[in-house]
């Protein structure tokens, strides 16, 4: 049975890696896990698992960047003693931790970079960019294999010296526990927003302009602009309804009944949304919710050529005034059979399939 080691930095919510470490599982493969925490240290830990079991845990404490030189030791701390056939890292910094140890003499036969997620502008810091860009650079060029969540992602790396032919693109993957596809009546006047209250994830800057087509709004998320768009709401009495942060499961249960549009309106200035692979949409889709988007995100093409939603281009009242038309004039009829054919197309294992080869 072949050794696989994960190492990741994780926020609480479940992941891409999460899910990938689910899919090896099942595939009878020995899979452990070192999961460091994700930017904020305060009250959290590193946890250690094997196949899923919490084997241990440390307590961490915020020290700024010195967590990462910490982060660097401990991995190699789990590592050193491991017998290794196949060694993934979910982000630049903790593959060069694999490439480090096999450069010096560690046994491993393969190195993974899961890259989900790229960002040109990660620490909003000059010097800490161009460390995180060298990483990048040595990683690409290193790893054996490189999997990407976008085509634009995987462009970038190649600029960056990634090899064609090591290269893998792979989405964020979709997963509901219950599939089904009913036919819904949908409500041209409400929407629902999933994810975090930021000026990234541009839901305060739309409805700002599009306040007045919106009767009633769903929020499942939190953030910094929570009471912006409250007040802005109760101002414009539009009828609010925020469930704050929820499970997986909450999330997909609540979609499945909902019966109106999406939104996913990403912040057009945003570096790191250009290269990202948001669930949230696929997930809309999935459960039956047609998405209401910004350009930003590589697969808007994808949602405006199958007629899986709408695509607005710029946050102005103009183009917003046309954005609602638009909706009344959406074709909703039958839509549950769009969500089925998308599901079975990005359902998370139909995805990791593709990579079962590497594992062999």
């Amino acid at each position: 049975m072949k050794n696989i080691f994960l190492v990741n930095h994780a926020s609480r919510k479940t992941g891409s890696m999460n899910y990938f470490e689910d899919y090896l599982i099942r595939k009878n493969l020995n899979v452990s896990r070192l999961s460091h925490p994700l930017d904020n240290y305060h009250n959290e830990k590193t946890y250690y698992f094997e196949n899923k079991t919490m084997i241990k845990s440390y307590p961490r404490y915020n020290l700024g960047i010195i967590n990462l030189v910490l982060d660097f030791f401990i991995t190699i701390f789990f590592l050193l003693p491991k017998k290794i056939n196949i060694y993934i890292g979910a982000n630049n910094f903790d593959t060069f931790v694999g490439i480090c140890l096999k450069k010096i003499g560690k046994k491993i036969d393969k190195i993974i970079f899961f890259g989900s997620d790229f960002s040109e502008n990660r620490f909003k810091n000059h010097l800490l960019d161009k460390i995180y860009n060298y990483i990048e650079r040595v990683v690409v060029k290193n790893a054996d294999f490189t999997i990407s969540n976008t085509i634009r992602a995987e462009q970038k790396r190649i600029s960056m010296g990634l090899l064609k032919e090591k290269s893998f693109v792979i989405p964020n993957g979709i997963y509901i526990a219950d599939p089904s596809f009913p036919e819904k009546s949908i409500a041209k006047n409400k929407f629902i927003f999933i994810g975090s209250l930021t000026k990234e994830h541009g839901l305060f800057d739309f409805i700002k302009f599009f306040y007045k087509n919106i009767s009633e709004l769903v929020v499942i998320g939190i953030g910094e602009e929570f009471d912006s768009i409250v007040n802005f709401c109760k101002k414009n009495n539009i009828s609010l309804n925020i469930l704050g942060a929820q499970t997986h499961e909450f999330v997909i249960n609540f979609l499945k009944s909902f019966n109106g549009f999406g939104l996913a309106p990403y912040n057009l200035d945003s570096k790191w949304t250009y290269y990202c692979s948001p669930s949230k949409i696929g997930e809309y889709v999935a459960c039956g919710i047609p998405v209401v988007m910004s350009s930003v995100p590589e697969i808007a093409s994808y949602v405006k050529k199958n007629e899986l939603g709408l695509i607005f281009e710029s946050f102005c009242e103009e183009e917003l005034r046309n954005l609602q038309n638009s909706i009344m004039k959406f074709n909703t009829n039958e839509y549950c059979k769009k969500a089925e054919t998308f599901y079975i197309e990005f359902k998370r294992d139909t995805l990791y399939k593709k990579l079962d080869f590497l594992f062999q």
